[in-house]
């Protein structure tokens, strides 16, 4: 089996890297919200790491789920 690596987002194509990174979780056991969490954080960079960075310093994201919600929310296509 190939090594997966953990997908970057940058702003774009958001439900393709909800898809991937999900997968990715379930390869390599990451079962707790928390661990979820911060992988995710990690893979983030450009413009959707400054909209993280901005949003977490006023209301810190509890949970991969949340994350993931306002991810969508913000970055799903016009």
């Amino acid at each position: 089996m190939r090594k997966l690596k953990m997908p970057l987002f940058d702003g774009e194509d958001v439900y393709r890297w909800v898809y991937q990174v999900v997968r990715f979780f379930e390869v390599h056991g990451l079962i707790t919200t928390e661990d979820r969490l911060r992988a995710a954080v990690l893979s983030l960079e450009g413009s959707a790491l400054s909209w993280f960075r901005w949003i977490n310093n006023r209301e810190p994201f509890r949970s991969w789920e949340e994350l993931k919600r306002r991810l969508l929310h913000r970055f799903q296509p016009s």
